[in-house]
């Protein structure tokens, strides 16, 4: 049984073994001396690899070998760099490699990945798709300070993919919900829909560096429970009180503004570790529109999301063809139940009245804000002007920093 050779130690030591292998490798075939080959072989490797370790190559040098062993120039290489001036202040070291170039270089002249990356086998993210990466709102998304913001941004983009989602931080959460292909969207067909999918990505995030206070248990987002939720609307605090309690039972809620043609409301979808999140953008600044949208979301949830923990769900919610979605049209009944039951609503004169005195008799007798009841009866009588001083508007962002 061959036991594990002696390691050097010392300098003088590693010369004079050194000296003797190569001695032993010119020795004859059959000087019985070459049976140490592998023991001297292994024990100079491994004093070579721990103070002798090849450096790997930087980019830089990569580059110019590879220019000066195919002949290539400056201008034959400057549209991996977007410019002749960029590649020249790039070769020059006044101007950092961006992803997008290393990239580029690549695929153009087969330059090894790893050694553009600095990084022994490392390989391009195969998530990422330039032509769509191109398609994001950045300048909005930086100015947000969803991502780092980069001066030369323009060059930086997918950097700023991969930092968004998060796609090198081993946390598939947040990409995965927006690279499912089963993801209903309720809205405009004009609405940019790289921007909802940025949103949903910063949404995510900020749900998984701030976890909720309780675990989610399956099932456990009952009728009961939304009826309680949308008590805690009487409250000056309500929405605040509402995102505790969700807490507590695993749902984590997250308030986060609208990027430039999306039009959202809200979102509901499950984190890959299970955690349930919905995200709100309060693009209505309105107590009556908060909680129907919440309790719209907490539906999917309770309705849908359960059973299917790989959709997500993306809603504008003024978008009038739910009907033709009968999962919408299930949250939305949902919800109008939790905020206000049926058997009050019918047996109420609010739904007919224009008068303050029946909202408020309502609200009272459901236990909710009388905002909501508000909204009900603008809604189911398409008059979007009746009662405007009772919708709470402006009563909601306050709560919260957006």
């Amino acid at each position: 049984m061959r036991t594990h050779p002696t390691p050097i130690t010392t300098e003088e030591e590693y010369e004079s073994t050194m000296a003797r292998l190569i001695k032993t490798l010119n020795s004859e075939s059959d000087d019985p001396s070459r049976s140490e080959l592998p023991d001297l072989i292994e024990r100079v490797k491994a004093y070579e690899d721990e103070h002798y370790p090849i450096e790997f190559p930087d980019a830089l040098s990569a580059i110019e070998f590879h220019m000066d062993q195919t002949g290539l120039s400056l201008k034959d290489i400057s549209p991996c760099f977007g410019s002749i001036n960029k590649a020249r202040d790039v070769l020059a070291g006044r101007r950092e490699l961006t992803l997008s170039m290393k990239r580029s270089l690549h695929e153009m002249f087969q330059i090894p990945a790893d050694v553009l990356l600095g990084e022994p086998n490392k390989d391009f993210h195969p998530d990422v798709n330039q032509d769509e990466i191109n398609r994001f709102p950045w300048n909005e998304i930086r100015r947000k300070g969803w991502v780092t913001p980069w001066n030369d941004w323009k060059d930086r983009k997918e950097e700023m993919y991969i930092e968004l989602a998060r796609l090198e931080q081993g946390i598939p959460a947040p990409s995965s919900v927006l690279l499912r292909k089963s993801g209903k969207y309720r809205g405009k067909s004009d609405a940019n829909h790289h921007a909802v999918q940025a949103w949903c990505m910063r949404v995510a995030n900020v749900a998984s560096d701030n976890p909720t206070t309780g675990a989610y248990v399956s099932g456990s987002i009952t009728h009961e429970l939304m009826r309680k939720v949308a008590a805690l609307s009487v409250h000056d605090d309500g929405p605040l009180l509402a995102r505790k309690r969700l807490s507590e039972y695993g749902v984590n809620l997250v308030i986060e503004r609208h990027l430039k043609k999306t039009y959202l409301d809200g979102a509901a979808f499950r984190l890959s570790d299970g955690q349930p999140v919905i995200g709100l953008t309060l693009r209505y600044d309105r107590l009556d529109y908060f909680w129907f949208t919440l309790m719209h979301e907490l539906a999917h949830l309770s309705l849908h999301l359960d059973d299917n923990p790989d959709e997500l769900f993306v809603d504008e919610l003024d978008f009038s063809d739910a009907g033709s979605n009968s999962l919408e049209s299930e949250a939305d009944k949902c919800a109008n139940e939790s905020l206000i039951p049926s058997e009050l609503w019918e047996s109420s004169d609010a739904q007919f009245s224009s008068h303050p005195s029946d909202v408020y008799q309502l609200a009272n007798s459901a236990n909710i804000h009388a905002a909501i009841v508000v909204g009900r009866v603008r809604f189911e009588n398409n008059n979007y002007t009746n009662l405007s001083g009772l919708v709470g508007q402006g009563e909601v962002r306050k709560h919260f920093e957006v």
